[in-house]
Formats: C-alpha cells, structure tokens, sequence
C-alpha cells in the first residue's frame, strides 16, 4: 500500500515539473509578437472641471504624457519581452490617453490637517496588432499610483509621488501587455 502512495506522489511530482510553473518569456497576449511600438500618450485630462466635495484637487502637471510615455518604453526595455521598435516595424503598438491625475486627502491629524496625499494617474490603453489592425487590449480607467506624506520627519514631495505613481503605471501596463492581466 505504502509502494502504490509513493508512485502516485512521484507522478503528480512528474507532471508538476513537466507542465512548469506558467514562467514564460514572451507574450502572453499575443504568442507571434516581438516588437511593440509605443505612441505618445496624449493628454486629455479636463484641467477647467469644478471641484466637488467628492473631488477636492483638481491637479494637472505639465508634460505629465511625455513622462508616462518615457516610462513605458523603459520598463518595456527592461523587462525584455518585447523590443522597442519604430511604427513601421513593430508587430504592436500601445496607444495611450492620459485621461485624469487625481490628489486625494488620505489621512488626517488631529486638527483635521491632511498629513497624507494619495495621487493616481489614470489613463486609458489600446493594444493593436499591426498586421491587422485589430484590438487586441483595451483597458479604460488604467490607474498607477502613490503616496506621500506632509509636515513630517518622513515627508516626500509631490513631484517624488507624481514620478512613483508614472512608474507603478507603467510597470502595471508592461504587466498586463505581457501577462495578460
């Protein structure tokens, strides 16, 4: 009884080591793909809205759609997955509109003071195939971000927030580029 337990447990161990873990260095999205283009982002956020109770900062950075862009290729370049290519060579291309950047109040102290600072940048994605130009990806309301502290020991600025959340975004769209989630 004994022998037929451990011919099973090495079996299923078998099998486990022949299907692997799921690691894998291409594409999940798009198994042919090599290359990706990557657009410049454009900047819509609406900078004229009204503040709301529900929406107390209206915060807009220039040139925040180059940094996103910028960020983008990096992390595609250092993830290595997919090279960085021109349009014309590229069998995807990552179209991106930065449609809002939000400060949010996050904590407060005492005297009702805010002593934390969320900021998200949100945007929407379009994955193309550029052999047929179909869509393969589209994702609205992607968001990246961070948080930052005031009138403490431990304070960061905002800008050092604004430039966390962009990576955080963009490590999020290499991931959901690559792994499909």
């Amino acid at each position: 009884m004994q022998r037929n337990k451990t011919g099973y447990v090495a079996t299923a161990l078998l099998l486990a080591a022949l299907t692997g873990c799921g690691y894998t260095t291409t594409s999940l999205i798009y198994k042919n793909a090599k290359t990706i283009y990557v657009d410049n982002f454009v900047n819509r956020i609406r900078v004229s809205q009204e503040v709301t109770d529900r929406r107390m900062y209206i915060a807009y950075k220039s040139g925040m759609e180059l940094d996103i862009t910028r960020e983008i290729i990096n992390r595609f370049v250092m993830d290595g997955n997919l090279n960085i290519v021109t349009k014309q060579n590229a069998d995807l291309e990552l179209d991106g509109i930065l449609i809002d950047f939000k400060k949010e109040a996050l904590r407060f102290d005492s005297a009702d003071n805010v002593v934390e600072f969320r900021v998200k940048v949100i945007v929407d994605l379009q994955l193309v195939d550029r052999k047929d130009g179909k869509v393969i990806l589209a994702k609205k309301g992607f968001t990246g971000e961070s948080t930052y502290k005031v009138g403490s020991s431990l304070s960061t600025n905002e800008d050092q927030a604004v430039q966390s959340a962009i990576q955080d975004l963009a490590a999020r769209v290499v991931d959901v580029v690559i792994e499909g989630w």
